[in-house]
């Protein structure tokens, strides 16, 4: 069936302009399943596929064991509402606004969350996958993700703030990304919660490749496990190895020290409240040349 097929046949069937009639008197609370148990499931999963809810808010809702492949969600508020097992497959969920919601092994794929804002509330996200989505300016505020996958999505230039990951998996392409503990100010806790702690506790970077990542407001890296190779490096004490490359006498040339000295400085700012790090051999050598980087790296390596 085709992706236009899927969405028209809502306006042109009988049965399924029924149907959602149904489902857009639940928006304000309900339990899907119990109010169109008689409609069609394909591959064991409720045929929701192509729906268009754009612009809607939606309260208390509960959806399990739905296909929504092709549907959207886009401009629509969502709160307080439970979606498990459900298959979001090529769905817009641009401009989505996530509160306090509870999705449970779901499946996204090829989803696009561009200018989304989610985890407002501290919305919970468990065993999920999202694959190949795409995350364009997506705000994140303090969702949590426990046992979920990041395959392969576009996730650029993002600062993940209060969001907590316990036992995820990353693959692909990582560019430009904050890992924070918590929130970094006092007032983002008067504004959106006390958001759970973000202890990365088991989290695997082995599939994916990083690069420009920051990490900051004591979040925790001792069980992240990163790619076995030269050019990753995990670091703990990292405040004191900044500075032990700052300080050190050794026998450097003057370009060699200022750049050693600029590359400490650019990673103090934020080692003030942060034990680890991970660090790209390749970044440090695009900014500082090959041959500093590995005296840094070194200096870095040795240090006790």
């Amino acid at each position: 069936m085709t992706k236009k097929y899927l969405i028209e046949r809502w306006e042109v069937e009988p049965q399924l302009r029924f149907i959602l009639n149904k489902i857009n008197d639940l928006l304000k609370g309900g339990n899907v399943q119990s109010r169109i148990n008689t409609y069609e499931f394909v591959d064991g999963k409720l045929d929701l596929r192509g729906i268009i809810i754009n612009e809607r808010t939606i309260a208390k809702l509960e959806l399990q064991n739905a296909d929504l492949t092709f549907s959207s969600f886009k401009d629509c508020w969502i709160e307080n509402s439970l979606f498990e097992k459900c298959n979001f497959e090529k769905v817009d969920f641009s401009k989505f606004s996530d509160h306090k919601n509870i999705f449970k092994e779901c499946y996204f794929k090829n989803c696009k969350f561009n200018y989304a804002s989610l985890g407002d509330g501290g919305t919970s996200f468990s065993e999920c996958v999202f694959e190949d989505c795409n995350f364009f300016k997506t705000i994140f505020i303090r969702p949590e993700f426990v046992g979920v996958s990041f395959k392969n999505c576009k996730i650029n230039s993002i600062d993940f703030f209060g969001s907590s990951f316990e036992s995820c998996c990353f693959e692909g392409n990582l560019k430009d990304i904050w890992f924070r503990g918590g929130f970094p100010l006092q007032v983002d806790y008067s504004n959106y919660g006390i958001p759970k702690r973000n202890e990365m506790k088991n989290v695997s970077f082995v599939n994916a490749e990083l690069e420009d990542l920051t990490f900051s407001d004591n979040c925790d890296l001792s069980s992240v496990k990163i790619k076995s190779s030269d050019k990753y490096y995990k670091y703990e004490r990292w405040k004191e190895r900044l500075e032990f490359l700052k300080m050190e006498d050794r026998n450097w040339s003057d370009k060699e020290k200022k750049e050693a000295e600029i590359f400490a400085n650019t990673y103090l700012v934020h080692a003030k409240n942060q034990e680890w790090h991970i660090i790209n051999r390749e970044d440090v050598e695009r900014d500082h040349g090959k041959d500093i980087a590995l005296k840094i790296i070194n200096h870095l390596n040795n240090f006790q």
